[in-house]
């Protein structure tokens, strides 16, 4: 039987990766426009004019670049305030662990004991849970057969308050435990363990 636990004090960085990591920050804008506003509101007083001509309307440009670097600040750090909060473990420490045998898989997590018995599991998979919490997080999925009971709310693990976040997969498929941090062995031997027990119902 292969059993895996986690404390529930490891950070979601270390087993997720955040969707907007591809993002352009607002900070990156706030270094954009700030200088581009400085040229256009200091510039023109260099110029020795009254302001008149094309100068003219390198000021008020300025004004509203200026209006929207401020803008873009006040979002860089609202966007860093929050990352910094969704960032923190879990602040009860809820402990969850994945026990894989050759009879069901059982998870245990901050609602309880719950048992999978292979015979009512129709497939079974390791993939991403499909949902909107800030972190992408990999889980086991799991199938089950008509008559098999409801599946679970939020899989152990889940550490985000908003069950309403899980987004059911067109295939049926339904996450029973998020995976925790992780090392290559133990990736290999959760691998193993659902090819060997679940008898081909692995995908």
């Amino acid at each position: 039987m292969l059993r895996l636990a986690w404390t529930g004090t490891e950070p979601p960085k270390a087993y997720g990766t955040r969707r907007d990591a591809d993002k352009h920050s607002f900070w990156l804008w706030t270094a954009l426009w700030t200088p581009l506003a400085a040229l256009c509101l200091f510039v023109p007083l260099n110029q020795g004019g009254s302001g008149g001509g094309a100068w003219g309307l390198v000021r008020p440009a300025g004004y509203l670049i200026a209006v929207f670097a401020v803008g873009c600040l006040y979002e860089a750090v609202r966007e860093t305030l929050q990352h910094a909060k969704e960032a923190r473990p879990d602040p009860l420490g809820r402990p969850w662990a994945l026990h894989v045998g050759p009879d069901s898989i059982v998870t245990v997590g901050a609602a309880g004991r719950r048992e999978f018995p292979w015979e009512q599991i129709r497939d079974v998979s390791v993939e991403e849970i499909m949902s909107s919490a800030p972190y992408r997080y990999t889980g086991v999925h799991v199938r089950l057969a008509a008559g098999a009971g409801r599946p679970p709310k939020m899989p152990a693990g889940w550490t985000h308050p908003e069950p309403k976040a899980l987004t059911v997969r067109a295939t049926g498929t339904v996450p029973v435990c998020v995976l925790g941090p992780m090392t290559t062995q133990q990736h290999l031997a959760l691998a193993e363990a659902l090819d060997k027990y679940g008898r081909g119902q692995r995908r």
